[in-house]
């Protein structure tokens, strides 16, 4: 009962300084609102374990809005906070409800739950799953395939949209940014059958050559040019005019033919 008449006072003072927020100077509702957060942290006696709160728990903080909602993204993604400094960078986080608490920022572990010492049943058979196309699949075929979920199939279709085809397995894993690392089942259930380069550095016109990605029109034009007048261009001529680095012109041959 004590307890329960505690929450409502500091209820009733949150709402009394929540409706003279508007009556005071701007120093004068940090210093208020500084009074309160430290009315509010004097209700927990232990540090506030960031990692371990739930929805409801996040819900009753008084912070913004917009900073419950980071809080509840992390939970649902067990992205853990470890010092201050990470907890302030969130969007919308106020200072003031940092500085005049306590935190533990201990990671959540999940207990460990002992095997059962009965011998369990053969597992099923694995199924198999042929080998999709990633040139000619759609979001259902790719969805389908273990582990790549509808991000990864939107993603894939955004990156094959972009450069008319994937060139390699190589350039989804390192070229391209899934949101986890690269699940070493795709190398199986994934496949890019060869296919000519889609531009040529001495065939394709300058409007061809303008659909690259990372071709400027300068650049462009500078490679008609050479052409015109001095005949084929060679990547390793492209590579002295310092356009690009290394790896982006051994990105680029898998598109573009000399």
């Amino acid at each position: 009962m004590l307890h329960e008449l505690q929450r409502t006072a500091l209820l009733m003072l949150a709402a009394i300084m929540a409706a003279s927020i508007w009556l005071f100077p701007q120093s004068k509702r940090e210093d208020a609102r500084e009074e309160f957060l430290k009315l509010w942290w004097a209700q927990t006696t232990q540090p506030l374990r960031i990692n371990y709160l739930d929805s409801l728990s996040i819900a009753a903080l008084p912070i913004s809005l917009s900073a419950r909602k980071s809080l509840e993204f992390r939970r649902s993604r067990h992205w853990h906070l470890t010092s201050k400094e990470d907890l302030a960078r969130l969007p919308g986080m106020d200072t003031l409800w940092i500085r005049a608490g306590t935190f533990d920022f201990s990671a959540f572990e999940k207990p460990h739950i002992p095997r059962p010492t009965f011998h369990p049943a053969p597992a099923p058979e694995a199924e198999v799953i042929a080998p999709v196309d990633v040139n000619a699949a759609d979001s259902l075929s790719l969805i389908a395939i273990p582990g790549i979920g509808p991000w990864g199939a939107n993603s894939i279709l955004r990156e094959r949209k972009k450069w008319g085809s994937i060139a390699s397995l190589e350039q989804l894993k390192y070229k391209f940014p899934f949101d986890r690392g690269w699940d070493e089942r795709w190398d199986h259930y994934l496949e890019v059958p060869p296919a000519p380069p889609r531009w040529s550095l001495n065939n394709s016109p300058m409007d061809s050559l303008l659909q690259v990605p990372g071709f400027r029109y300068s650049q462009v034009k500078q490679i008609v040019f050479y052409r015109e007048s001095f005949g084929m261009v060679t990547w390793e001529e492209l590579a002295t005019w310092n356009y690009w680095d290394s790896t982006q012109i051994d990105f680029f041959k898998l598109y573009i033919s000399e």
